[in-house]
């Protein structure tokens, strides 16, 4: 059964993974905050999608707390 797998970071090992997703047929979302690491993953062959950009992750319960 195909999965939906989001990847944060596409260094050496967050491009792997998403290659081998991707080879397996599943679904592929990946962010990154350089646009030239879209190349690790193959650049125009990518199947999956891939977005840059730059900002913070805050948990549910920090924002709770703030």
């Amino acid at each position: 059964m195909p999965m939906n797998v989001i990847i944060l970071g596409s260094g050496r090992v967050g491009a792997a993974i998403a290659q081998a997703l991707l080879r397996d047929g599943h679904s592929v979302v990946v962010i990154d905050n350089d646009p030239d690491s879209l190349i690790r993953l193959g650049g125009d062959e990518l199947a999956g999608d891939f977005f840059v950009g730059e900002g913070r992750i805050v948990s549910t319960s920090a924002r709770k707390r703030s």
